[in-house]
């Protein structure tokens, strides 16, 4: 069966997620597929030109298509790898265990089994977006002491898409309800 998605063009995602096309080619490309897993619930509509028969998207497919890919849809907003942005997550929460806001390379190395090049490459990439920063120490005597920033914040972000999907759903709905009243 075919589908036909009448709310594509009202389906924009958030400036913050990175490969805009990209991603929104993933969304619809989503959509349909759950529209097809759901063919059996919506009406079949045949074209009067060629008698093919399609069903049209509804506003729950699309709904439900925000719910499953928005963690995807996260981490493609998020300029860290995967990877980093889960030792963040675990340095954070360990130095606020730890009660202090510095650490080494080594303090890392003491707590956590990881082996030394894996940890200088997630620091580097940390201290290249300014989640964390040099405060002291030196390359060749005990290294160098970081300290976390106030940058690594992802929940304003995340607030940021959340709106956004939640604002082109109600634009979808409120076309739903035009088309069908």
């Amino acid at each position: 069966v075919s589908i036909i998605n009448p709310f594509a063009t009202l389906i924009e995602l958030p400036n913050e997620i990175a490969h805009p096309r990209k991603s929104l080619l993933l969304l619809l490309n989503f959509i349909e597929v759950i529209t097809y897993f759901f063919q059996y619930q919506r009406e079949q509509i045949a074209d009067e030109t060629t008698g093919e028969l399609f069903i049209k998207t509804h506003p729950n497919d699309i709904e439900l298509a925000f719910k499953l890919l928005k963690n995807s849809l996260f981490r493609r907003a998020d300029e860290l790898s995967t990877t980093a942005r889960g030792f963040y997550h675990w340095l954070n929460n360990f130095l606020t265990e730890a009660k202090t806001n510095q650490f080494t390379a080594l303090d890392i190395r003491k707590a956590k089994a990881i082996h030394p090049r894996t940890l200088n490459r997630y620091l580097q990439e940390l201290k290249l977006y300014s989640y964390v920063k040099v405060v002291g120490g030196n390359k060749h005597k005990g290294g160098y002491i970081y300290k976390l920033t106030e940058f690594g914040n992802q929940t304003d972000v995340q607030n940021k898409i959340e709106k956004s999907l939640q604002a082109t759903l109600e634009k979808v709905q409120n076309q739903y309800k035009k088309e069908n009243d």
